[in-house]
């Protein structure tokens, strides 16, 4: 009776400080924007020019759209697969024909290094997916 006491009392508290109102309010305030996104495979870069190719879209973005690209990774260490996306550029949409997309590079997001060299984050055959609003 008393552990009961003590949960309803705790939940009260917890109730009346705000905190679950002040968490729900941060969290639809950082999802009241829907992302679009497109998933394509580079094709090629040159200088500040990323082309994709379209795979999978819903909805084609226009030219001057900004967005965020991000290529698909899969790693293997100590028999763990781990698999996900690495945020790769700032990007913005030049032109769009049939499924062909072509990007300009405003700033690059990730920079690896591999034995002390650079490693190319925009190689052609690269999954990628590009996210605006």
């Amino acid at each position: 009776m008393k552990q009961m006491l003590i949960a309803v009392l705790f939940f009260l508290l917890y109730t009346a400080s705000g905190y679950p109102d002040k968490v729900y309010k941060e969290y639809s305030q950082n999802t009241d924007t829907l992302k679009t996104e497109l998933r394509g495979e580079i094709i090629s870069k040159k200088g500040k020019t990323v082309k994709i190719q379209v795979t999978d879209v819903q909805e084609y973005p226009v030219s001057g759209i900004k967005g965020t690209m991000s290529k698909y990774f899969e790693s293997n260490f100590l028999g763990i697969k781990t698999t996900g996306w690495l945020e790769t550029g700032e990007m913005e949409v030049i032109s769009v024909s049939d499924d062909i997309i072509e990007f300009k590079l405003l700033k690059e997001l990730s920079k690896i290094k591999v034995n002390n060299k650079k490693e190319n984050q925009f190689e052609s055959g690269t999954i990628v997916k590009f996210v605006w609003d």
